[in-house]
């Protein structure tokens, strides 16, 4: 049997694919399970379909390996044998010994190898074509399927990405695991995508080691205290190293301007201060007011107080005399 390992990669390659039909398993087995042209397996979700399908005209009995939404079998997004047509319907997908998935039919046998690199600094898979001195040139083109950082799949052959949100910092959704960072950090920063720019003085630096991804580039800012975001691309051709910011960012929604990564605040709502508080430095003016209103205030109070006992005594001398 196939490492773990290697049964996760296999699973996660055929699109965590559950059978249909004739198989019963999540996943191809080597030596054991196959699909041919009347049997398919069918992703958990119901989404995606992988088999053998015929494309052309409706007199074509030429058949491909593909995967196909749904049920629409007839436009596949990706082809195992795209420069490699089977004239029928004898094609038959399995794993031989060796863990090579094989591509049989009756006039011969395509044989596909998986690449997985998994280390402290990456982790892909490739997929490709298992070619030698012999393999005729028409037969060395192929499909390669390669993990990019983010958990994207990219196709090379059509240039098209698969995939799903990019793992800010402190998502644990779609795959992401929350990243471990200084005390600086906190449940409320992650990472956003935005549109703007820095200006010329915002400080800034620029690391341009190859062996650097913009994943690193993220982490290695997540763990800068300093470090506001990074660009959305390398600085190098194959679009690795770093640039790291430790300024303002000045954002744009015109919908032209550049992408970063820049870390983020959840909106928190902050409160207000209480009606009663009274700013430090507004309190020496606040006295004088308060000053200026019972001055007035306690004469007018004192002025009826005398006036009203003025009235009592005449009232009361009053009363004597009669």
């Amino acid at each position: 049997m196939l490492p773990s390992m290697a049964r996760r990669i296999y699973r996660f390659l055929l699109v965590c694919f559950c059978a249909s039909h004739a198989l019963a398993a999540d996943t191809l087995y080597q030596g054991g399970d196959a699909i041919n042209s009347s049997s398919t397996l069918v992703s958990k979700n119901g989404l995606f379909t992988l088999g053998f399908t015929i494309l052309g005209s409706a007199e074509s009995s030429a058949s491909y390996l593909g995967i196909w939404y749904d049920s629409n079998r007839s436009h596949p997004f990706w082809l195992a044998n795209r420069d490699k047509t089977i004239a029928d319907n004898s094609g038959v997908l399995a794993l031989d010994g060796s863990g090579n998935m094989k591509l049989t039919y009756s006039g011969g046998s395509l044989n596909y190898s998986f690449i997985n690199v998994s280390n402290a600094d990456e982790d892909y898979i490739m997929f490709t074509v298992s070619a030698n001195q012999y393999t005729p040139q028409d037969q060395r083109i192929f499909s390669m399927w390669q993990m990019t950082y983010d958990g994207n799949i990219t196709d090379h052959y059509t240039s098209r990405v698969f995939g799903g949100p990019t793992c800010k910092g402190n998502n644990a959704d779609a795959g992401c695991e929350k990243w471990s960072g200084p005390a600086c950090r906190s449940s409320m920063n992650s990472f956003e995508l935005r549109s703007g720019s820095f200006v010329n003085t915002v400080p800034r630096k620029n690391d341009d080691n190859s062996s650097l991804s913009i994943s690193d580039c993220m982490d290695i800012c997540w763990n800068d205290c300093s470090c506001v975001g990074v660009p959305t691309i390398g600085n190098n051709g194959n679009n690795t190293g770093c640039t790291f910011f430790y300024g303002n960012f000045t954002p744009d929604s015109s919908g032209s301007a550049i992408q970063y990564h820049i870390i983020g605040n959840k909106d928190i709502v902050q409160p207000g201060p209480p009606p009663s508080y009274i700013k430090p430095e507004e309190r020496k003016g606040f006295g004088k007011g308060i000053m200026v209103i019972l001055a007035p205030v306690g004469f007018v109070s004192m002025m009826g107080l005398a006036g009203l006992l003025w009235y009592l005594r005449r009232r009361r001398l009053r009363g004597n005399i009669f």
